[in-house]
């Protein structure tokens, strides 16, 4: 009789945890995880763009972190499930409103301030309050022989309303060769340069300034998974346990933050930085782009070195499916294609 492989054992424990939780989700969120990251990031001076981005770094450091048995690669989604929405908008009461916030440090904080927050953002429905944003002129004949595509009608080029930019596709190669610190270096470059005479100075500067939000996000995120892992594998007494949380502390510390140096690296921060998209845009069709061209410049070089085995970069493959795994949506990968 053949015996199953360990690592297909592990794999095989990873599938049944990830399905059985719908996806890589945290068990126990607060409900009112958003609420207050809304408030903390809603400061007097912030634009609308700039506060955006400061809900993501809010929501990073609020989030529950959590590494689960077997798994090398870290990182969980900022929210409960893809339908997560404001707490207020649940129906919950006051008491239990109170409560959660001061479970999230905003003790002390009236309910009913946080609450005006949200609506400033949302109204009960859920639905952003943000005006549609439309640009460019369209043919008047460029729905002929089209069905309908969207109540709003294809009239324009573009459109987006509020924090609909899902179904995107980020250049998460630059992650990986800068992490979000060289990205932060890049934006404070831009700002140090900036040619006051400029008219389209106040637009740019408001655009990096919300950037700078998302790198302190990323590297607060990989920071968060780093301590984390580290405490765990000092208390682990098993030396394989205490191997595993050491080396996703060692690959966190590193990423995203900074380049990835490995296969691994790479593919570690690329998972988080995909956290950081869906919890910025939440979690709806939004694509890893093309895997392949992404990742093989590490598989390669790890290959040429000897530092990694097609069997050991398989199982991480096969991991990174794991977490990318939704019983509500689809996560797209593309593979293949030209060159």
């Amino acid at each position: 009789t053949m015996t199953r492989p360990v690592a297909q054992d592990r794999i095989k424990n990873l599938q049944d945890d990830v399905m059985r939780r719908g996806g890589s989700f945290a068990p126990d969120v607060n409900p009112f995880l958003r609420d207050a990251a809304l408030w903390r990031a809603s400061r007097a001076g912030r634009s609308r763009v700039q506060t955006r981005a400061a809900f993501l770094h809010e929501l990073v450091q609020l989030a529950p972190i959590e590494i689960g048995p077997d798994w090398r690669l870290a990182g969980e989604h900022l929210l409960a499930d893809p339908g997560t929405q404001y707490g207020f908008l649940s129906g919950r009461e006051a008491d239990e409103a109170a409560a959660c916030l001061a479970d999230l440090g905003l003790t002390g904080v009236e309910p009913d301030e946080v609450w005006a927050t949200v609506r400033a953002w949302v109204d009960r429905s859920g639905t952003q309050s943000s005006p549609m944003v439309t640009v460019g002129d369209s043919p008047a004949d460029l729905d002929r022989a089209r069905g309908t595509w969207h109540a709003e009608s294809s009239s324009v080029v573009y459109w987006a309303s509020g924090w609909i930019e899902n179904h995107s596709v980020r250049d998460y190669a630059k992650v990986l060769r800068l992490g979000f610190g060289g990205i932060r270096r890049q934006i404070e470059e831009q700002l140090a340069g900036t040619d006051l005479a400029d008219p389209g100075l106040p637009r740019k500067e408001n655009f990096w300034r919300a950037g700078l939000h998302v790198c302190d996000a990323g590297m607060a995120l990989g920071r968060r998974y780093a301590e984390r892992a580290a405490a765990l594998a000092q208390d682990a007494s098993d030396p394989g346990e205490r191997a595993r949380l050491e080396g996703i502390a060692e690959r966190c510390a590193r990423v995203p933050a900074e380049g990835a140096r490995t296969f691994a690296e790479a593919v570690q921060s690329l998972w988080l930085a995909h956290i950081l998209t869906c919890g910025e845009v939440g979690i709806n069709a939004n694509s890893i782009g093309r895997l392949d061209q992404i990742l093989i410049p590490w598989y390669e070089a790890d290959r040429a070195a000897g530092r990694l085995t097609r069997a050991e970069a398989m199982g991480l493959m096969q991991e990174l499916a794991c977490k990318l795994y939704l019983e509500y949506d689809v996560q797209a990968i593309t593979l293949g294609g030209l060159d």
